[in-house]
């Protein structure tokens, strides 16, 4: 939640803690992000413009599910371009990336790295929405606001290198 843990200078974005307790803070942060106070029913936000912004840990991530393992990931977004940005973690690698995003046309996707899953749901210019993906025993199951927006078979092999918010994992584009 951007209501907590996002520390900002003068309405821009310079880091975000994680509150889990795993350490996992969002410590690098590339270009301008904005941190948005009371901009989405009365929460705050991040806001990515989509030129060069990112938030990113680049190394010792802890307590994310790795390799084949099960693993539930919510974002709330509201995707105002497309090219792959959203939530990522693992490495640019085939099969070691795990999130979710936004493909270069504007649908909803589940990312892998080679192995993406994109739907043929809009995310691009439909507003504020829960874009979720629950992985269990090698489904996917992908959901826009609580649909089912597509399911897949898959077997990750995610490595826990780095985390990447607004941008593609490997930094291009933001």
């Amino acid at each position: 939640e951007a209501d907590q843990g996002v520390s900002a200078t003068e309405g821009y974005v310079t880091g975000w803690n994680d509150l889990s307790g795993s350490g996992n803070h969002l410590n690098q942060v590339t270009g301008n992000p904005r941190w948005l106070v009371n901009a989405l029913n009365g929460h705050a936000v991040v806001d990515f413009d989509g030129t060069g912004d990112e938030l990113r840990r680049a190394a010792n991530l802890t307590a994310l599910p790795a390799g084949s393992a099960n693993r539930t990931l919510l974002l709330v977004a509201n995707y105002r371009g497309a090219g792959y940005g959203g939530f990522t973690y693992g490495q640019p690698a085939c099969n070691q990336t795990f999130g979710l995003g936004v493909t270069p046309s504007g649908n909803l996707m589940v990312q892998g790295w080679c192995n993406d899953y994109p739907s043929t749901t809009l995310g691009t210019g439909t507003g504020w929405m829960v874009q979720a993906v629950v992985v269990s025993g090698g489904a996917i199951t992908h959901y826009r606001d609580g649909a089912v927006i597509g399911t897949a078979q898959k077997n990750f092999n995610t490595v826990l290198n780095r985390i990447v918010l607004g941008a593609e994992i490997d930094g291009a584009p933001q």
